[in-house]
């Protein structure tokens, strides 16, 4: 098989009767197509074309999308602004150290569903104190004296995830929920803290004590002081 290669690429315009060709119809007895002479020159140049195109797909994934461990990070410029962004020693783009500031931050960008477990960031704590302890007296919460009816509510639903105590003689002591036994509270809960009977400071809820919460072995005299740690859910 002859290759030819094609020296008129505008629309035909043959006159009836004529022999259609490729292109225009040529001037006088000139061949419209001439057989390819070059065709070693052409073999070496087609060769590497298709090196090329090797080379190339060694880069892609089957759906055209680029693999990630086809290139030599060294080669890949250094296109950070050394401010916010840098280059590690492994040549991967990494935050620089105090890169982040408040301002790269618009309003409501980080919410609470982007933040994990057990992050400071979705924390907030309540301290309740009573001056002189008795049986079932309420603490007070921000100098107002709390009870039955009268409780903190939380801004959204929040698990109580830990509660600490402390007295003037320096005893103390604690309770820590793991999150499968931490129970939820929502904004129609109203959250106290109270003396128990004997020698225990007792979560309540609605006017109710909250079984597992008691903290237990600390003397009920003055100036007890309770932190209440509280978690978004």
């Amino acid at each position: 098989m002859a290759l030819v290669r094609t020296k008129y690429h505008k629309l035909p315009t043959w006159a009836l009767g004529d022999e259609p060709g490729a292109g225009p119809q040529p001037a006088g007895a000139k061949d419209n197509m001439d057989h390819i002479t070059d065709w070693d020159t052409m073999t070496v140049r087609l060769n590497e074309m298709i090196m090329y195109l090797d080379e190339i797909l060694k880069y892609l994934n089957s759906d055209g999308t680029l693999k990630e461990g086809a290139f030599d990070l060294t080669t890949i410029p250094d296109l950070t602004d050394g401010t916010t962004l840098e280059k590690n020693v492994s040549n991967k783009y990494q935050i620089k150290d105090s890169g982040v500031v408040n301002d790269h931050f618009s309003n409501l960008a980080i919410t609470s569903d982007k933040l994990s477990r057990d992050n400071k960031a979705k924390k907030y704590w309540l301290t309740f104190a009573v001056a002189s302890a008795a049986v079932h007296k309420y603490f007070n919460n921000n100098g107002a004296q709390l009870d039955a009816t009268l409780g903190i509510i939380p801004t959204q639903a929040v698990r109580v995830t830990a509660i600490r105590v402390r007295n003037s003689s320096g005893d103390s002591g604690s309770v820590v929920k793991a999150y499968s036994a931490a129970q939820e509270y929502s904004t129609s809960d109203r959250l106290a803290i109270r003396c128990g009977d004997t020698a225990e400071i007792q979560l309540m809820r609605n006017g109710a004590v909250v079984a597992g919460y008691d903290v237990s072995g600390i003397q009920l005299i003055n100036n007890i002081v309770v932190t209440v740690e509280l978690e978004y859910v």
